[in-house]
């Protein structure tokens, strides 16, 4: 890019201190605005990154500095309704994962990105990791031949609830299928559950041909 691109945070919980923010250093952005109900958290990263204003409400922060784009991280529900919002002022945005809290809302965001003609990613972030898209680079290479079967092995540490593991974590692994056979046709899995965590075995066919398979579990293997 010729020059920086001035972003708006909404949201400055925990996740954006400890891991949004510190990546905004590997790319020319600046952070212009940050927006949060709560006013500690706000003018806390205000503070640390030196943005220029600071609001409570996400109309307030699309009202006031010029931004090029929004990074949204909060709950599900609060990504749809940022990332609608900021579509509809003309703006770019990035929200964490999951985009929402339903397929629903999923669909008006990205209706929204349709009607306004903007950009919105989600970070599923596995997918743009090297050694992910190394593999996917070799298994797509004429001299291996065709993709088959895919399998993928995906634990993690407990989880407080089982919506909690799907939504949160199991979604990357599911994003991971995705990445490396393309769009799913059909899926079925069995669940298992020990001392209030679970265990999902997954077999899924793309609608390339391909097999998967899937083994996630919050069981923390550690």
């Amino acid at each position: 890019m010729s020059r920086e691109l001035r972003v708006g945070l909404i949201g400055c919980g925990q996740h954006a201190l400890m891991y949004l923010l510190p990546a905004l250093h590997y790319a020319p952005i600046h952070l212009v605005s940050v927006c949060d109900t709560n006013a500690e958290r706000r003018l806390r990263v205000k503070r640390q990154v030196g943005a220029e204003a600071e609001f409570e409400g996400i109309g307030a922060m699309l009202r006031g500095p010029q931004l090029d784009a929004v990074i949204a991280c909060g709950p599900p529900d609060f990504h749809r309704a940022a990332a609608i919002a900021a579509m509809d002022a003309g703006l770019n945005v990035f929200v964490e994962k999951p985009p929402a809290n339903d397929l629903a809302g999923a669909l008006q965001i990205a209706e929204a990105a349709r009607a306004n003609d903007r950009h919105c990613m989600v970070g599923f972030m596995k997918r743009f990791a090297l050694r992910y898209q190394q593999a996917r680079e070799i298994a797509q290479a004429r001299s291996f031949g065709k993709t088959t079967h895919v399998s993928i092995k995906y634990a993690h540490w407990n989880c407080p609830d089982l919506r909690w593991m799907l939504v949160f974590m199991t979604v990357h692994a599911l994003d991971l299928m995705r990445f490396f056979a393309g769009e799913l046709k059909r899926m079925t899995f069995e669940r298992g559950e020990a001392a209030g965590q679970y265990t999902f075995a997954i077999q899924a066919v793309a609608q390339s041909g391909t097999l998967l398979s899937l083994v996630t579990s919050s069981q923390e293997p550690r």
